[in-house]
């Protein structure tokens, strides 16, 4: 074992996060993002954009090995979780804790990692399919052109499938019902033919990952709990309301 004795776990986080503005480039926002419905029908949520962390990474550590694994994440391809013979693209159903809609679909979760301390020069993209997510709204106003919802991202949780060969265990696990607060906003503007949207949370969540042995990471094991700012889109005018 090392004599040498680690730094504490906020300070070596912290230098782990300063050295990610240099080794992951912040992403772009997914420009133009819209979705179907009418002023009459409202917004079909969640809109099928990217959500991107354009100054903000995911960020696991393991202190005892002064190693940190900085993940830029892309939260993608939502597929509804429906009733039988419902059809469409639009998640929502009445419900839910914030007085309008609830939404749970299935989705992919893209990790650009990147490694500090002991793990520099690590980097490698990896994807975690069948990600469950539930999402709740504010209730939409019916007939308006332009929509201001407070929105929830209430559960969020994935794990890479066995046999990778990195890690033996890499899970996500997140929202407000799992004891991490994850607070969001969404405004749409119709344009006459679908929904311009801005649609962004501040997701709370925990990584846990173990390397796998005889890999890369073999040795290596940690659980950090963060919050990360995620967005769908490009600002919206206000709409006084």
């Amino acid at each position: 074992m090392s004599t040498r004795r680690p730094q504490s776990v906020p300070t070596f986080l912290a230098l782990a996060l300063g050295l990610a503005l240099t080794l992951v480039a912040p992403a772009a926002l997914a420009q133009g993002c819209t979705t179907q419905g009418s002023p009459t029908t409202g917004m079909a949520l969640p809109p099928p954009c990217p959500y991107l962390s354009p100054n903000d990474v995911h960020a696991v550590e393991d202190p005892v090995q002064q190693a940190a694994i900085l993940a830029r994440p892309i939260h993608q391809f939502f597929v509804c979780h429906r009733s039988p013979g419902s059809t469409g693209n639009d998640c929502r159903k009445p419900g839910g804790t914030l007085g309008g809609d609830v939404e749970e679909f299935s989705s992919e979760v893209v990790l650009e990692l990147t490694g500090t301390g002991t793990l520099s020069g690590y980097q490698r993209t990896i994807t975690i399919p069948n990600v469950a997510v539930e999402v709740h709204t504010s209730k939409q106003t019916p007939g308006a052109t332009q929509q201001s919802l407070a929105t929830d991202m209430v559960r969020i949780q994935g794990t890479l499938p066995a046999g990778d060969p990195d890690f033996a265990r890499f899970e996500i696990v997140g929202g407000t019902f799992n004891g991490q607060p994850s607070p969001g906003h969404t405004v749409g503007t119709f344009t006459g033919r679908d929904w311009k949207v801005d649609s962004q949370f501040e997701v709370g969540y925990t990584i846990e990952f173990v390397g796998a042995p005889g890999g890369k990471l073999a040795g290596y094991k940690g659980v950090t709990s963060k919050v990360t700012r995620m967005r769908a889109g490009e600002p919206q005018p206000s709409s006084g309301q």
